[in-house]
């Protein structure tokens, strides 16, 4: 079991190296005021503005800021042996936990030689990853991508489709 506060939103697999998986979790917390969204690391704040029209045709904004926060482990899978029992046991051994916004999506690319895994988070950016495996595996943040317009609230990167053109052909 990987632990943590947060719900998991999306898994996958290496399809390099099949037992090791990544974890991407998703929080929602309403803040108290827009003062309190302005201290919120990294985690998709929106303004708490919703499609209902007033009178005037104008958004109301009502309800309190909201922080998507989150982030994503790296596991191993791994068989171990029951003591006594003579069966085995799956086992999650995490790796590397890193925090921020909430991930909504993400998927690996099909390369080997180094493996490569994107991100789509509640900032609205698009991240990617290179795995290393010594001495252990981790990711390695390679760049990052604003999908958003600049100043734009609640933006959020929702999907990811990679396409693999050795798969076409």
């Amino acid at each position: 079991m990987i632990r943590t506060h947060q719900t998991p939103c999306t898994l996958e697999f290496c399809p390099a190296y099949a037992r090791l998986g990544v974890c991407g979790f998703y929080e929602t917390r309403q803040l108290s005021s827009s003062s309190d969204a302005s201290r919120g690391v990294g985690g998709g704040v929106d303004a708490g503005k919703d499609d209902d029209d007033d009178d005037d045709g104008e958004v109301k904004d009502d309800s309190p800021p909201v922080v998507r926060a989150g982030g994503w482990t790296l596991f191993e899978v791994a068989l171990v042996d029951q003591q006594g029992a003579g069966e085995q046991a799956v086992q999650y051994v995490p790796h590397q936990t890193q925090d921020g916004p909430a991930i909504l999506d993400q998927q690996w690319t099909q390369d080997v030689n180094p493996p490569l895994l994107l991100t789509a988070d509640a900032d609205g950016c698009v991240s990617t990853y290179q795995l290393h495996l010594s001495p252990a595996p981790t990711l390695r943040l390679v760049g990052s991508v604003s999908c958003a317009s600049p100043g734009a609230v609640g933006a959020m990167s929702l999907a990811l489709d990679i396409s693999d053109d050795k798969k076409r052909r």
